[in-house]
């Protein structure tokens, strides 16, 4: 029997079904590739948003820490005006030679040793101490050459005298050798611009407190195609530099804030509730009554849908009303007709200050 092989118009047939298939499955597979992209940037976009929101979060909780209560700057400022939020704090938590703590023991008349030391970084030398009142205050130094500021400095540790090495609250007490103390110490980093004042180590004496000023506010344009129109980023800088985006497609965004100023335990009594504006007017009673803060943001939800249009509530359930989706004019206005082909959305992050 003789074998038969194909002929040519059989494997033009055969191409021509292998080409339709190929091309019916290319367009699948530009369907899924589109839809695979587009999910890929949606879970950055929203693991953006988490990473954000937390570093938000360690801020506002930090308000405060470490800051001596007779500061004269305060450990938050807000201008709703401007849209500029001010913080400051010992702790940066985009820092790690700003983590952490260490016991050391500062007794009088004694060469200062760390007795546990939990810093992130060990060679930061700069720690700021907490006395035995839990205050972080001033004349607690063995810094050279002479004694005043409100903290400690490892690099070169003399001798503690009696009237820098001992918790000013407690008293020498006699029959106790060199009136021993052991101190919570916490470290910062003088290589960042110093955000409190007077500066640490202005004039003759080391009287200032040092603190990080981290600030957050709205870019200034908008770089990213993605967002809808209208819309900024909002940049969080540390010691007056250029700062970096935490946020993207942000609107607005605006504060709360909980305070008990008659100390009963209770934020509810009318007055103090829920308060929009900053009435707490120095850094002792910020440290004390401030319970709690609130920041909500007007960010976008998703990509340009022409066939959506928004008619959700930016309220937050009537909890905040001054959130605006063009915040540069003075009143509360509705989105312009090209963000309202834009999902939005009101994001809440809550924070207790730990402060002191």
């Amino acid at each position: 029997m003789k074998n038969k092989g194909f002929t040519l118009i059989e494997l033009m047939i055969a191409m021509g079904i292998i080409a339709l298939i190929i091309g019916l499955s290319a367009g699948t597979f530009k369907t899924l590739l589109h839809g695979a992209n587009k999910e890929k940037s949606t879970t950055e976009t929203e693991l953006g948003k988490l990473t954000g929101l937390e570093l938000i979060r360690l801020d506002l909780e930090h308000v405060g820490f470490g800051i001596n209560s007779g500061e004269p700057s305060l450990p938050v400022e807000w201008n709703s005006l401007t849209r500029t939020l001010k913080l400051r704090s010992m702790i940066n938590n985009t820092n790690q030679k700003t983590l952490g703590w260490a016991l050391v023991d500062v007794t009088a008349g004694t060469t200062p040793a760390f007795l546990d030391d939990r810093r992130f970084d060990t060679s930061v030398n700069d720690l700021v101490l907490l006395t035995q009142h839990r205050q972080f205050i001033s004349n607690l130094t063995t810094q050279s050459p002479v004694p005043g500021g409100d903290y400690f400095s490892y690099n070169a540790p003399p001798t503690c005298p009696a009237s820098a090495c001992r918790d000013v609250n407690t008293p020498a007490v006699t029959g106790v050798a060199a009136n021993r103390y052991i101190a919570a110490a916490f470290p910062f980093d003088r290589s960042i611009t110093d955000g409190c004042e007077p500066p640490l180590g202005a004039g003759t004496v080391n009287t200032g407190q040092y603190c990080n000023l981290i600030s957050y506010q709205l870019s200034t344009n908008q770089p990213l195609n993605k967002c809808a129109p209208g819309t900024k980023n909002l940049v969080r800088s540390v010691g007056g530099g250029s700062g970096t985006r935490v946020l993207e497609c942000v609107a607005d965004f605006d504060l709360r804030f909980d305070y008990d100023t008659n100390n009963d335990g209770d934020i509810s009594d009318s007055g103090e509730a829920d308060q929009q504006a900053l009435a707490l007017a120095s850094t002792a009673s910020i440290i004390q009554d401030l319970k709690n803060i609130d920041m909500y943001l007007l960010v976008q939800a998703g990509p340009q849908d022409n066939a959506y249009t928004f008619s959700g509530d930016i309220t937050l359930n009537g909890a905040i009303t001054t959130l605006d989706f063009n915040p540069s004019t003075p009143a509360i206005d509705p989105p312009t007709t090209a963000q309202s082909h834009y999902r939005w959305k009101v994001l809440k992050v809550s924070a207790k200050p730990m402060s002191w």
